[in-house]
């Protein structure tokens, strides 16, 4: 079963404000492990979405890249680090920001598959998600410039923009990927 354009850009924008969530709720309670790894995956879907935003502004177009933010089980694999070159290729990151995402990207593959096997401690730990948070917000902050650099222009992915959504609004897409 093919999924069309729309079913693609639904399942990818509720799954990223699931992860957002999440990560939310990670926080609050401490649970910095887990908090580790949604804002990587906050980060790479950030700048994802960014290229794809990159795009339609040049192009003047709704062209959405599907292989950006959807992968189906047997599609060739986009990984993170790809995602940091070709937005460093794009210049929606610099050279700093490039190093300090592959730095992280080091760190984050230690909590995540050498915790038990290696000398790292909580406090670590701690330190990395309080790192990726200082990184998230930073790439938030140049990711918001294409947005609305694209809402202004009228065009592609900003047509389903929701301005200013409420809690329901919310709620009602992160309900959309807990099914």
């Amino acid at each position: 079963m093919n999924k069309s354009s729309l079913q693609i850009i639904e399942n990818f924008l509720s799954s990223f404000g699931t992860a957002v969530s999440l990560s939310r709720r990670a926080k609050k309670n401490r649970h910095f492990i887990e908090l580790v790894c949604l804002n990587a995956s906050i980060i790479d879907g950030l700048l994802r979405l960014t290229l794809v935003f990159k795009n339609q502004i040049e192009s003047s177009s709704d062209f959405v890249d599907q292989r950006l933010i959807y992968q189906a089980p047997n599609d060739k694999k986009l990984t993170e680090r790809h995602i940091y070159e070709e937005a460093l290729k794009h210049r929606i990151i610099t050279k700093e920001l490039f190093r300090r995402l592959n730095k992280l990207y080091d760190n984050r593959n230690r909590v995540i598959h050498r915790y038990v096997i290696s000398d790292i401690k909580h406090f670590e730990v701690m330190k990395i998600a309080k790192d990726y948070e200082i990184l998230l917000n930073e790439i938030a902050e140049r990711h918001r410039k294409y947005h609305n650099k694209l809402k202004a222009l009228g065009i592609g992915m900003s047509k389903y923009f929701i301005d200013f959504p409420n809690d329901a609004q919310i709620e009602a897409q992160i309900r959309k990927k807990m099914r």
